[in-house]
């Protein structure tokens, strides 16, 4: 030890993982699954704003009786 600090035969190496660009391949999938979830997101909030907007009465009686407009 000199003054006070430990070797570095000693100490442990830190270990980096290389951080490579994405491919073209990995973009793009990433691209289609931002889109699908995008997609299904809207679709979902769509159908909840639809059916939170029905008539008076529950939206399963409406659409059992087929007066379950959009």
């Amino acid at each position: 030890m000199q003054n006070g600090n430990i070797g570095s035969a000693a100490m442990a190496k830190r270990r980096f993982l290389d951080k490579q660009p994405l491919t073209q391949a990995e973009g793009l999938t990433a691209l289609i699954m931002m889109g699908v979830g995008l997609t299904l997101g809207g679709i979902s909030v769509t159908i909840f704003m639809a059916l939170s907007a029905a008539a008076q009465g529950s939206w399963q009686e409406l659409w059992l009786s087929g007066q379950l407009n959009f």
